[in-house]
């Protein structure tokens, strides 16, 4: 159950290798992490059974790099955002789910909370482009249930 879970947080100070390990230790254990922690890991056999992202990882248009890449595409009469900064973010997603499913026989969940790929143009190419099937839940509860229907956790209440 939640109550029992081991909660782990990325910070500054911590190594990415001490979270895993203790993420790995205990079974109920949840990870949170910034996009950059997932970028290298490798948990297979069902180590990671649920992914949540919160955001479409778009990189920082204010970084003097993505900028700088901006307005390449600008001058080059592109569109930006959808030329590099969507299939960038499209990319990272892809790699994401790629922690969750490393085989052919691994399952699990992603949970994509961002509501701008319902809401915005660019989210049905992001939908299309996932290596996996999506299903569309307007209310927590029922994700909720759904995930512990497909993790074999629910309890009649």
């Amino acid at each position: 159950s939640a109550n029992n879970a081991h909660m782990l947080f990325q910070d500054k100070s911590s190594s990415k290798q001490v979270l895993l390990d203790k993420y790995l230790k205990y079974k109920d254990s949840v990870l949170f992490g910034t996009s950059s922690f997932w970028e290298g890991i490798d948990l297979p056999d069902d180590k990671l059974e649920i992914l949540v992202i919160i955001k479409v990882p778009f990189s920082n248009p204010y970084n003097p790099i993505v900028q700088a890449k901006i307005d390449t595409y600008t001058a080059k009469q592109l569109d930006p955002f959808m030329d590099y900064q969507l299939s960038e973010a499209i990319l990272k997603l892809k790699q994401g789910i790629g922690r969750l499913i490393r085989q052919q026989n691994d399952m699990g969940i992603c949970i994509l909370a961002d509501p701008r790929i319902l809401k915005k143009r660019y989210g049905e190419a992001i939908l299309d482009s996932l290596p996996a099937n999506y299903i569309q839940y307007k209310h927590s509860s029922t994700i909720l249930y759904e995930t512990e229907k497909f993790l074999g956790t629910y309890t009649y209440k």
